[in-house]
């Protein structure tokens, strides 16, 4: 009977594997016809037939008098199909259906409109290149972010549009069919890079080539296999989609191989190792993907972003830096590794009259912790290195020129992941100038100015995470102005997804916590500084970053909070608890780094709380037998600072 039973199991089971299979090749056979039906439209005649094919068998099987066991059978015939049906169709079906979708509907409607007439558009040659997007006021993204009003524009424009006609007009312009095969596609490449910014701000909601084109802002998927695809379609070239990790680029055929293309993440064509297109396949193999890591990803990613008004826009979008964003060869299936961040200048104008100067930089971190050192690039001109170059384990160089004039450096930090790839590429800071000469007021820099203002000083001991949800990175010790310091880095508003384990802002904060304990006769101290700016906060409530608590009997009797209050720009060490609610100090927050100095001192009933050495006195009802330091990040805005030099008086 088992036996039986097992073979009468086998036709009804090839014949639900036989329905998935037809149904996934009729899906693909529709091409375009088939992604403008919906999945869930698409799905339910499958459905029906998954119940009749199985309905039918139990009732042959089993007959009408085994009821139970008849309605059993179908629904676990249907459920298993389905499931199925469910894992194995996202594996082969067309990626964009909806948005290709939206480009079907978009011609009809458009010719419909038309009539078929030309409005005689034509691409501008003329435009510079985009500027990303200003929103007005705080946008958070649920599936994209766009400008409303030029977007309207655009669509009033492009309404009429022979598409054809548009892109043998570009084309016209753009290529050259007396070149070799691949200078026709690296020009056609380099058109639509220029063409077409990665603005997580502006990305077009309608997938054509047309209108990405004339709105000038769209992803990956849109640059690639809508407006790319059509060029290189257009100009007789064979392509295809291909997917990547968390990126979509274009395969077009070059000979009797499959080359790719990409004008959505870099400004200039991938190569291989002799100059020529790689194949995908070559490229996604081990050593081979590190080649992606020489170019820079400039197009896609910017630093700070913000709205109209200037303030920090937040939300699930995607304009992360570059260190927290990884490798590009990640997305072609290497092992997810970070850059170094981009180092700052200490003193980006210096000026000398012999010749010697002192070269200094700080603030860089390196999430995977293998920072190997610094390159130093000097020329003649922004951007040239014709003065020279220079390798560096310190975040200073000491240099003596060999003739007078102006010269330019920057400095990139480097990695051990250079190993893969020797021309991989660092972030730069800012371009600095250095003068041999006199006048021009610009600072001076000589011998160890660069580091005077603060001493050397290691990262406090028995500092521990006591909150944490994931969305931060630990503290980094970084090499700050000549000593070490904890910089505490926010990693959740809002980088990319691509690399995090997160997809939605975090509301938390993650805090770091040291406890002390109070001198026997009660009086004591405790001194730190944090190093931070006025830029980088969105919001309006105030964030606190540094909280120094009182214990009294085991419970909180008496705060300082160092808080930022990002509406006034301003730095308060506001007292809370014990009868003591009040600011003891203000400071105004610059554009550029600066550095705060933090003093509390109690004992007799008072504390008096400074910064940079001046504040107030205030009557506490503390009895202070012991506390705790405590760094915070901040749940609702950015928050990036270095704090160092911890000094406490402990019993």
């Amino acid at each position: 009977m088992p036996l039986l039973t097992t073979w009468r199991i086998i036709p009804p089971a090839v014949a639900n594997g036989l329905l998935v299979v037809g149904a996934i090749w009729c899906r693909r056979q529709l091409g375009v016809v088939g992604t403008m039906v919906p999945d869930a439209v698409f799905f339910l005649p499958f459905v029906c037939c998954a119940v009749v094919a199985n309905a039918a068998w139990a009732a042959w099987w089993l007959g009408a008098a085994n009821w139970r066991r008849m309605v059993l059978w179908l629904v676990g015939g249907v459920v298993i199909c389905t499931v199925l049906m469910g894992v194995s169709v996202p594996l082969v079906k067309e990626e964009f259906g909806q948005v290709k979708r939206q480009v079907v509907f978009y011609e009809i409607g458009n010719g419909l409109r038309s009539l078929g007439l030309d409005n005689g558009l034509r691409y501008r040659f003329g435009d510079g290149p985009r500027e990303p997007v200003r929103l007005q006021g705080e946008r958070v993204l649920s599936q994209t972010v766009y400008d409303e009003e030029q977007f309207a524009q655009v669509m009033q424009r492009a309404r009429g549009v022979d598409t054809q006609r548009y892109l043998a007009d570009i084309l016209r312009v753009v290529d050259r069919p007396e070149e070799s095969v691949q200078s026709r596609i690296e020009r056609i490449v380099a058109f639509v890079q220029r063409g077409i910014l990665h603005d997580p701000f502006g990305q077009t909601p309608l997938a054509h080539p047309v209108v990405a084109l004339e709105y000038g802002r769209a992803p990956c998927t849109i640059t690639n296999q809508y407006v790319l695809k059509s060029l290189l379609a257009k100009a007789g070239f064979a392509t295809r989609d291909a997917q990547l990790i968390h990126h979509s680029v274009l395969e077009v055929r070059v000979g009797d191989q499959w080359k790719v293309v990409d004008a959505d993440m870099f400004d200039q064509a991938i190569l291989d190792g002799e100059g020529a297109l790689p194949a995908l396949d070559w490229l996604r193999q081990p050593p081979n993907y590190y080649q992606v890591d020489q170019y820079p990803r400039t197009r896609a990613f910017f630093d700070r972003p913000v709205n109209a008004e200037g303030a920090r826009v937040t939300g699930l979008i995607d304009p992360g830096r570059s260190e927290d964003l990884g490798y590009p060869s990640y997305h072609y299936g290497a092992p997810l590794e970070f850059p170094p961040s981009r180092p700052r200048l200490l003193h980006p104008h210096v000026q000398t009259a012999t010749g010697h100067v002192v070269l200094c930089w700080d603030r860089v971190y390196d999430r995977d912790g293998d920072l190997q050192g610094y390159r130093v690039e000097l020329g003649t001109a922004p951007g040239r290195d014709d003065a020279g170059v220079f390798i560096t384990d310190e975040p200073f160089l000491r240099l003596d020129l060999n003739y007078p004039g102006r010269y330019f450096y920057r400095v990139r930090a480097m990695d051990r992941h250079r190993r893969f790839n020797s021309r991989t590429h660092y972030l730069v800071s800012a371009e600095g100038v250095v003068v041999w000469g006199t006048g021009e007021g610009s600072r001076v820099a000589q011998g160890e100015d660069c580091h005077r203002d603060l001493a050397a000083n290691a990262a406090p001991e028995g500092i521990e995470l006591v909150a944490a949800d994931g969305t931060y990175t630990e503290l980094f010790e970084v090499d700050w102005r000549g000593g070490r310091g904890l910089r505490m880095v926010d990693l959740s508003d809002p980088y990319s997804s691509e690399t995090l384990p997160f997809n939605t802002r975090s509301r938390t904060a993650q805090r770091y916590r040291k406890g002390w304990e109070a001198p026997t006769d009660g009086r004591g101290h405790i001194a730190f500084d944090v190093e931070l700016k006025k830029a980088d906060y969105g919001g309006t409530e105030p964030i606190a970053i540094v909280v120094v608590g009182f214990l009294q009997a085991g419970e909180i009797a008496l705060r300082i909070a160092l808080e930022i209050q990002p509406e006034e720009h301003l730095l308060v060490l506001q007292a809370v608890g014990a009868g003591a609610d009040r600011a003891l100090a203000v400071r105004a927050l610059g554009p550029d780094y600066k550095t705060y100095s933090v003093r509390l001192e109690y004992g007799d009933g008072g504390l008096w709380g400074a910064l940079d050495g001046e504040g107030a006195n205030v009557k506490t009802e503390v009895d202070v037998g012991r506390g705790y330091i405590e760094l915070r990040s901040n749940g609702s805005d950015q928050v990036d600072y270095v704090f160092a030099n911890l000094s406490v008086d402990d019993g």
